[in-house]
C-alpha cells in the first residue's frame, strides 16, 4: 500500500479530523494572504500615498472600500487593528492545526498498532520460530513510524499547497506580470541556492 492509498483509507476513518484540518489550514492561509495584501494600501497610507479606489487593482478595491466609511483620520488605525487581528487569527488556526494534527496522528498509530497486533496474532507459530521477536517488534515499530510519518507529511503537504494558491490568488489579483516576474526570480534564485549547495557539499 503507497503513502497516498494509506492517507485515503485513514481519511476516509478519520473524516472529520481530515476535513477540520484543511478547514484550519485553509483559513491560516487566508487570514494570512489577506493580511499581507491589506499590508500593501497601510504602507502607501504611511508614506503619503493614497490609492484610488478606481485605478488600483480590484482586490486593493474591495478592501480599500471596506474601510471608506470609516472616518478619514481614524482609518489608518483600522486598518492597522485589522491586519494585527488576522495575524492573531492566523496563528490561533495554525495553533489549532497544529494540535488536530497531532491528535490525529496520534490516532493514526494507534490504529496502525491495532491493525498490526492483528496482523502477528493470526500468522502461524512457525514463522515466530523463523524470526526473532526483537527483528520482529523492530521492524514493525519502524513501519508504523513510517506510515503515520508518511500521512503527517502529506497534511503538511496540503496546508502549505493551500497557502502558496491563497498567495497566488492575491499576487494575481494584484498584477499578474510582477508575479509572473517574481515566480521566476523565486525560481532562479531556488536554483542557485541548491546549486550553491552542491557546491559546499562538494
Amino acid at each position: 500500500m503507497t503513502s497516498f492509498q494509506l492517507f485515503i483509507k485513514y481519511a476516509q476513518k478519520n473524516y472529520w479530523l481530515f476535513f477540520l484540518s484543511i478547514f484550519f489550514g485553509l483559513s491560516s492561509g487566508i487570514f494570512n494572504g489577506f493580511g499581507t495584501a491589506l499590508a500593501i494600501p497601510i504602507i502607501l497610507k504611511i508614506l503619503g500615498t493614497d490609492i484610488a479606489l478606481d485605478q488600483g487593482p480590484p482586490i486593493l478595491q474591495r478592501i480599500l472600500g471596506f474601510f471608506e466609511d470609516f472616518p478619514v483620520q481614524i482609518q489608518l488605525y483600522v486598518m492597522i487593528g485589522t491586519v494585527l487581528l488576522m495575524i492573531i487569527l492566523k496563528n490561533v488556526f495554525t495553533y489549532m492545526k497544529t494540535i488536530l494534527d497531532l491528535i490525529l496522528n496520534k490516532k493514526i498509530v494507534k490504529e496502525l498498532m491495532f491493525s498490526a497486533l492483528k496482523l502477528l496474532l493470526e500468522v502461524n507459530i512457525d514463522y515466530y520460530h523463523k524470526n526473532k521477536l526483537g527483528s520482529i517488534i523492530s521492524y514493525t515499530t519502524g513501519e508504523i513510524f513510517k506510515a503515520s510519518n508518511s500521512v503527517k507529511i502529506i497534511l503538511g503537504l496540503i496546508s502549505t499547497l493551500i497557502t502558496i494558491f491563497c498567495f497566488l490568488w492575491i499576487l494575481i489579483s494584484i498584477s499578474w506580470k510582477l508575479t509572473i516576474i517574481a515566480t521566476i526570480l523565486l525560481g532562479i534564485l531556488a536554483f542557485s541556492n541548491q546549486w550553491f549547495v552542491k557546491i559546499s557539499k562538494k
